[in-house]
């Protein structure tokens, strides 16, 4: 019999094996999450997704990991601001872009309330999670490309984690364009990308191969590199894989659509880079 499930695991497709494995983490870690909620029931939390949506928001299962860095790339956002000469709590109409089960979210309750706070993301289940649970936020659903559902000159502020390390020169463009569209003049934008620290950190762990010596060839001659071939295979769509990006490219690219105010490599929880924009 044992021999059998071999063959049965080389006609599944990568969703199929993710299906499967996520179903098999959910039961998993049931106590976990129970027991994390049990212990920390005193601080009055609001809910925590599933790990079927924890892992698609960070590529981690651990709750308290989704918990507590939240909080940290909150913490990352105001500190890029700060630095700008900004505050988050100053700003009036807020979107999450890639805002998933709301692991950012959750925090800018405690953190901007003054605020209206949106958050947007094309993971459905995601999104439908925080309609129900985070309630004190407006949430939408949006296309892999533009437009979103908001009118133009609509946010003051804006912030992203890890979308913009996902897509191609092609996708980044239209939506840098679409976000200049739903931003009031003036308006504050932060938004992480993979920089030098995570492109050397790739680079350094990738095997001795002809392949990766071309990607890093493309990478130091136009400025960025979109691998398509990488761990997210079978779990997203196919535009939605690994963006690395030099700080030169971003000041000069990313300026026909934005002032570029800042680039800070390692900004982000250590690791992405945070380019702070401002709408002319």
């Amino acid at each position: 019999m044992s021999k059998k499930w071999p063959a049965l695991a080389d006609r599944l497709s990568l969703e199929q094996k993710y299906f499967i494995n996520r179903v098999v983490k959910s039961a998993r870690y049931f106590p976990i999450d129970t027991y994390f909620h049990y212990k920390h029931r005193a601080e009055k939390m609001l809910p925590l997704p599933p790990v079927t949506l924890r892992h698609r928001v960070s590529g981690v299962d651990d709750i308290g990991y989704f918990h507590y860095t939240g909080l940290s790339s909150h913490d990352d956002f105001q500190k890029a601001l700060n630095l700008a000469g900004y505050e988050m709590s100053q700003f009036r109409s807020i979107l999450d872009f890639g805002a998933g089960c709301g692991r950012i979210m959750r925090w800018m309750k405690q953190y901007s309330p003054p605020a209206e706070l949106y958050g947007t993301d094309i993971d459905i289940p995601a999104i439908r999670w925080s309609q129900k649970k985070l309630t004190f936020a407006t949430f939408d659903i949006n296309q892999p490309l533009p437009p979103l559902v908001y009118p133009a000159n609509q946010f003051d502020y804006i912030y992203s984690h890890s979308v913009f390390t996902h897509l191609d020169d092609t996708y980044q463009d239209a939506w840098l364009a679409e976000l200049n569209r739903v931003t009031k003049p003036g308006a504050i934008l932060t938004l992480t990308v993979h920089g030098k620290h995570a492109f050397d950190h790739y680079i350094s762990n990738a095997p001795d191969v002809p392949i990766i010596h071309e990607q890093h060839q493309h990478y130091q001659q136009k400025g960025f590199l979109f691998v398509s071939q990488d761990s997210w295979q079978g779990i997203f769509p196919a535009f939605y894989r690994t963006m690395f990006h030099q700080e030169s490219y971003v000041r000069q690219h990313w300026s026909d659509y934005f002032e570029v105010l800042n680039y800070i490599d390692q900004g982000m929880l250590n690791y992405q880079a945070i380019v702070v924009l401002r709408k002319r």
